[in-house]
């Protein structure tokens, strides 16, 4: 998780501010758990 967060979100990116990048790592985590597809499930997310 957080070697794909590193990768796709904070590589070589800058946040106007704290509270935004607070914000960014939120949604991406919760993308991560609950939105992407797995490839246990049939390629389906697990909501």
């Amino acid at each position: 998780m957080w070697s794909r967060l590193k990768t796709e979100l904070l590589n070589g990116g800058s946040f106007p501010s704290l509270t935004e990048a607070r914000l960014e790592v939120s949604y991406s985590i919760v993308y991560y758990n609950a939105g992407r597809r797995h490839a246990v499930l049939s390629y389906r997310s697990p909501e």
